[in-house]
């Protein structure tokens, strides 16, 4: 339950963030709790933190997003 919480949590920060590089950050985040995810979900905001970090030419969250 706690971790429910907790992505929860970090999912709110995805969408309130208020500009993309605080998105991308919310976003790796998120990632990070790869182990208390279903795998499509996963793939689907790793996905989106790959797209970001391409968009905002940040190669540290690129290679970060990927291992995911």
């Amino acid at each position: 339950m706690a971790q429910t919480k907790i992505i929860d949590s970090l999912r709110k920060n995805v969408y309130q963030a208020v500009n993309e590089k605080n998105k991308l950050t919310a976003l790796l985040d998120l990632c990070e709790q790869q182990l208390s995810m279903r795998a499509d979900s996963l793939q689907q905001y790793a996905l989106a933190a790959k797209q970001l970090a391409i968009k905002l030419k940040d190669t540290i969250a690129l290679k970060e997003a990927q291992y995911q």
